[in-house]
C-alpha cells in the first residue's frame, strides 16, 4: 500500500481494537468448529 491508505493502516496497527474476553472466547469456539468441519470434509 502507498500514500493515504498506508498511513491509515499504520495508524490502525498502532492502536488495535480492544476485544472483550467473551468475544475472544466466542471467536475461538467458532474457529475450532470451522477447523473441525474442514478436517472432517472429504
Amino acid at each position: 500500500m502507498f500514500g493515504e491508505d498506508a498511513r491509515r493502516f499504520e495508524e490502525k496497527m498502532k492502536s488495535p481494537r480492544k476485544v472483550s474476553k467473551e468475544e475472544r472466547e466466542r471467536r475461538r469456539k467458532n474457529y475450532e468448529l470451522v477447523m473441525k468441519a474442514a478436517t472432517n470434509f472429504k
